[in-house]
């Protein structure tokens, strides 16, 4: 609604312009006559000149505000919606607009962002399967070592043990994640 009010608030400060430009040439021009009866056909010609012109402005202002400014308002939110939710939305816009080939280069943006965002997906989903795999592996050759291994940070307590180390220190309850060594 912004760029709207903006554009009907510019028409309104041209027909002030207008209805000045008007009025001071109607003064000149009525002091400058040489009798007084050219005074009423002057002045309605200034009047239906002036009529003529407001009513051409609006029409124009009119068909801007239908085919440049609604459009665009209409795009702006298909653009927010296939930015947050629905990346292959179709712009629906008005037949008549002067936007040239703006919705169509939105459209292939959105097709871009929708690529981009599955690819990610997938991405993230292999990377997770494969860290599940390595990590089931990895639980596979820790459970059948024979030999112990105890890890610690650097204040000595248990951040990682093998099920070995409970056969070789032989009790459980002096081994355990984050007790002392």
């Amino acid at each position: 609604m912004k760029a709207r009010r903006k554009l009907w608030g510019l028409l309104a400060a041209v027909y002030l312009v207008e209805l000045a430009l008007f009025a001071g040439a109607g003064r000149w021009l009525l002091g400058e006559l040489p009798t007084p009866e050219l005074r009423v056909p002057v002045l309605a010609f200034l009047l239906g000149g002036g009529l003529a012109l407001a009513a051409a402005l609006a029409l124009v202002w009119t068909v801007l505000d239908s085919v440049l400014v609604r459009p665009l308002q209409a795009l702006a939110r298909n653009a927010e919606i296939m930015a947050r939710t629905d990346s292959v939305h179709q712009p629906n816009l008005p037949v008549q607009h002067l936007l040239g080939e703006l919705p169509h280069a939105l459209q292939q943006l959105g097709s871009a962002l929708h690529r981009a965002r599955t690819e990610v997906t997938q991405a993230l989903g292999q990377g997770a399967a494969k860290a599940e795999s390595q990590k089931l592996r990895l639980e596979a050759v820790i459970s059948d070592l024979d030999m112990g291994v105890v890890v610690c940070d650097g204040s000595g307590r248990i951040v990682l043990y093998f099920p070995a180390d409970l056969r070789i220190l032989g009790s459980s309850s002096n081994v355990g994640l984050g007790r002392s060594v």
